[in-house]
């Protein structure tokens, strides 16, 4: 097809702010000024036809495509909202400037904001922009329009890569200190002083009104630097440090922080500093283009994270619809976003990159493997790819942490979801009779309860009782090491997560404290925080499998109404998924089957199993980013033998052990 054949750019755009403006709700008439500002706005960027790439604009987006529609989850009214880039394509910087300034004030006009845009300009060119071009930039400005109900607001976003840091920092102090924001002037200088190292401004977003100039945003990108410890600072100096859960699950979600550093620019804040005289909102925002290997992965996880947060997703699942109708290309994932606020209000905004218009509906691609539903034979392939995958000794390995990888842990594991190595596996038992991480590390009860249990599944019983109730605590939980095993701290302390793997091998000493300190800990959506996993998934299955039937009404039905809202990020969870199901009778088939899809053509499944590090001094990790950071199982076999565990039911009880088998006592 030749470039004059395909579609404008802008007639796609047109028609995908009509649908969001109609799933919004705009009334009629402030929809009609809506496409106004927007054609004013963008009209010169997206006059050209739809192509893959679009050189000669800045990059809004990576294609060059000078468009992105955002979704703000959270707030009380629908809105519809977008960032655009004006001026012709090609035409020199200063010249692509100073069209957008008079596009902003023809734009300014329909909504009763000239002063403001006006006030806005001489502000960008007194403080913000350098006195010569700078080589690197292609465009200075950017523009921005909302509209919920009647009201429409602008907002200009004006780049601030020029010079070193220390200048940009006085640059936006001095816009500050022009508007007369004292007190937004003093919390800049403030978290200058906590959060500076490391953190390079790189953009002002100054918002315009009939009022005149609104809330200013100042943008800072991170240096290469360690991600969680960055964010954590930025959070203690904002004064917003019950916030760092929310920031802790987005880096888990989307990019668990396990590498250090991180490199440059892989984060950013933002400080949103309201007219009035009050604390700044902070931002934080993570590209999505990576690690997310699929639109449709990237989209279960923003519904996840809405879910976590308890923030409605029916904006976002609106705008998917209206950008992505079915047979469509899938709308691309550019940016996610949460604001934290001093009210508390808990915001997340997605940011997406309009499909190409007028391609072929996508069919999809995929292998013979992955459409297979027949259970044995995915499960042969699955077997035939762990068999495969073996080490020269016999087992597996698996989460490249600092002290080395997970053999002895990994290979009780796989043994217990699939029957397989279980020779080796005795093989590896340490010098107290129980089992470790590996070799280089002391023994844990987590890994010996799975060694156990595999092998007396297997027909080969080990006695590791005594090692074992040396990790229970007295207040019924079972901690992961014993007391005095370094580094002691909350890794000798009791987690949810490793007490019913133990229960299901040794019955606890007191069996209804251990359910009562299991209920203590359980979360109001009905599942459990994990202390090594970034999933509550996984502590969820076992709570399910070894105290599912003894689980009083009230909390058991918490649980089946969490799990049935899960919405799965992975095959990881989603074979949890299927494992909880079974064990609380509620139908998995569906699930089951979607598991099996996802098989890879080599026989395995797509690596999904995040294994967190927290430091000893925390309790609670899943509430703070300096806990310690996450792993991937890197190579998949974590992830494919819980795969193979779901579908195959291998991870049956195994015979002749002292069985977590009691009654609670009900009229508690």
């Amino acid at each position: 097809m030749s470039a004059t054949a395909l579609p404008l750019l802008r007639e796609a755009a047109e028609q995908q702010l009509h649908l969001l403006s109609a799933a919004a709700g705009l009334p009629p008439a402030n929809q009609r000024r809506l496409q106004q500002v927007f054609s004013l706005l963008s009209g010169d960027a997206l006059d050209r036809p739809a192509e893959p790439h679009y050189p000669g604009l800045s990059h809004i987006n990576a294609s060059g495509l000078p468009l992105q529609w955002s979704v703000a989850a959270g707030e009380p009214l629908p809105s519809v909202r977008f960032l655009t880039e004006c001026g012709p394509v090609g035409a020199p910087g200063p010249e692509r400037l100073a069209n957008s300034f008079a596009r902003l004030q023809q734009a300014a006009r329909l909504i009763g904001a000239e002063n403001a845009a006006l006030q806005a300009e001489q502000l960008t060119r007194q403080h913000l922009l350098p006195n010569a071009w700078p080589a690197h930039w292609r465009s200075a400005l950017w523009s921005a329009a909302g509209a919920v109900g009647n009201h429409i607001a602008l907002k200009i976003y004006c780049n601030l890569t020029a010079g070193d840091p220390a200048s940009r920092w006085r640059r936006a102090g001095q816009l500050l200190a022009t508007l007369g924001r004292t007190t937004a002037l003093e919390s800049l200088c403030h978290c200058s002083r906590l959060a500076s190292r490391d953190s390079w401004p790189a953009g002002i977003a100054i918002a315009l009104s009939p009022s005149g100039i609104g809330g200013v945003k100042i943008y800072f990108r991170s240096g290469a630097v360690e991600t969680t410890s960055w964010l954590s600072r930025w959070y203690l100096a904002c004064g917003y440090p019950h916030a760092e859960e929310h920031a802790r699950l987005l880096l888990e979600i989307f990019a668990p922080p396990s590498r250090t550093p991180a490199p440059p620019g892989a984060i950013v804040v933002s400080l949103e500093f309201p007219p009035a005289d009050q604390p700044p909102a902070l931002k934080t925002e993570l590209e999505l283009n990576r690690p997310s290997p699929t639109e449709q992965t990237t989209a279960a996880r923003v519904r996840h994270l809405l879910h976590r947060m308890a923030i409605p997703a029916g904006p976002y699942e609106d705008a998917l619809a209206a950008l992505a109708p079915p047979g469509h290309q899938p709308t691309i994932h550019r940016l996610i976003g949460l604001r934290t606020d001093p009210s508390g209000t808990r915001r997340a905004n997605i940011y997406l990159e309009p499909p190409p218009p007028a391609l072929p509906p996508a069919r999809p691609r995929l292998s013979p493997r992955a459409a297979n539903t027949n259970l044995p034979e995915v499960s042969r392939a699955g077997l035939a790819w762990l068999a495969a995958r073996r080490q020269h000794a016999g087992g597996w390995s698996g989460f490249a942490l600092p002290v080395g990888t997970a053999d002895h842990w990994v290979t009780a594991y796989v043994a217990f979801h699939t029957g397989l190595g279980c020779e080796h596996l005795a093989s590896l038992r340490g010098p107290r009779g129980a089992w470790g991480y590996n070799a280089a590390t002391p023994e844990d009860a987590d890994s010996t309860a799975l060694a156990a249990l595999a092998l007396a599944r297997a027909g080969h019983p080990v006695d590791v009782r005594r090692f074992l109730a040396s990790c229970w605590r007295d207040d019924g939980g079972v901690a992961t090491y014993p007391h005095g095993t370094p580094p002691g701290g909350a890794w000798c302390e009791s987690t949810v997560d490793v007490t019913p793997v133990v229960a299901e091998y040794l019955s606890p000493p007191d069996p209804a404290r251990t359910l009562d300190w299991l209920l203590g800990r359980q979360r109001p959506d009905g599942l459990w925080n994990a202390y090594w996993w970034v999933s509550p998934l996984y502590p969820a299955w076992w709570v399910a499998r070894v105290f599912g039937r003894q689980l009083p009404p009230a909390p058991r039905q918490r649980l089946i109404d969490g799990i049935s809202r899960w919405s799965p990020t992975g095959a990881f969870e989603l074979a949890l998924l299927v494992l909880t199901r079974r064990e609380l009778g509620l139908p998995f088939a569906q699930q089951r089957d979607a598991l099996a899809r996802m098989q890879k053509p080599d026989g395995s499944w797509e690596p999904g199993a995040w294994l967190r590090l927290p430091r000893p001094n925390y309790r609670e990790p899943w509430t703070n980013l300096a806990s310690g950071p996450c792993y991937l199982d890197h190579d998949g076999v974590f992830t494919t033998a819980t795969a193979l565990g779901s579908l195959t039911e291998q991870a049956s009880r195994p015979t002749g052990l002292d069985p977590c088998l009691f009654t609670y006592p009900r009229s508690r």
